[in-house]
């Protein structure tokens, strides 16, 4: 018995130019999908196995946008990282990547150099930071360039090799407050870092610290002794601030090439810094 005509099954298929309309519409579709996904934060992190002169160039485009400087200090280190090949060892563990100190305020590490071709020591997560470097940013690719720093506030510091980031060259410091212990003051005041680039082809930029707040003067003569440029004359609280100085003049032109001189007058404290201007 032949079914009714209200449950007859009628199969159909899709002529060939329904198909192709179907295929379009999904292809549209995905990339439409695709334009509107959020774009891939940029990475800065530098390829694995760079040659020796890849690493010179690296880390010399890295210090002519970010200065290098730190808190240089005499007091003795209670803990040291040392460079390996790529990895900051503390603990004296190589299976141990990633090592960990544990300071309290106002103690001081040494970083110094052990092994490799260069590195870099900055504070921060990665290059990816917007932070990276606020603390402390300097080369290490040479026991010439060991440095010690003064961890004044309490907290977690991590800090990263820019050479070695690929293979994930990092360190942390861990900085407790003893009960009843504040931040400490900065424990000098004068120039953090010396002007950078020195020489230079057009300006420089240093960082200044004051361990007592009031007036800060920085100016820049020439080797007579001449005022060439006020770079600084204000108040300026505990801290450190990063000041410029243009290459230009009192009056905007430009200065000639030859030496100069950058002084620094804070409350109690006279400082001065040459600086070279190539033109």
């Amino acid at each position: 018995m032949s079914p009714s005509p209200a449950f007859r099954v009628i199969r159909r298929h899709p002529a060939p130019a329904t198909i192709l309309a179907l295929m379009l519409a999904g292809l549209t579709w995905l990339a439409l999908a695709s334009a509107s996904r959020p774009a891939a934060p940029e990475t800065h992190v530098m390829p694995m196995n760079m040659s020796e002169e890849s690493m010179r160039a690296a880390t010399a485009e890295w210090f002519s946008k970010h200065a290098p400087h730190t808190f240089r200090t005499t007091a003795a280190p209670v803990d040291s990282f040392v460079t390996a090949l790529t990895s900051f060892d503390e603990d004296h563990n190589s299976a141990t990547q990633i090592d960990t100190s544990r300071i309290q305020v106002g103690e001081t590490i040494l970083f110094k150099y052990g092994a490799g071709t260069g590195h870099t020591v900055i504070s921060g997560t990665g290059s990816a930071d917007p932070n990276a470097g606020l603390l402390f940013d300097m080369p290490l690719a040479n026991n010439t360039e060991n440095f010690t720093f003064t961890f004044t506030n309490p907290g977690i510091v991590p800090f990263f090799c820019l050479l070695h980031e690929g293979f994930n060259m990092k360190g942390v410091v861990i900085v407790s407050s003893p009960l009843g212990v504040g931040p400490l003051a900065l424990p000098h005041a004068g120039f953090v870092a010396p002007p950078w680039p020195n020489p230079t082809h057009a300006g420089v930029q240093c960082r200044i610290a004051l361990s007592t707040p009031g007036h800060a003067r920085l100016t820049v003569v020439d080797a007579q002794g001449r005022l060439v440029a006020s770079v600084l004359d204000r108040d300026l609280p505990v801290g450190e601030a990063t000041v410029s100085w243009d290459g230009r003049g009192a009056h905007g032109q430009r200065v000639s090439a030859g030496i100069y001189f950058m002084r620094l007058e804070l409350p109690d404290f006279r400082d001065t810094r040459r600086v070279t201007l190539e033109r």
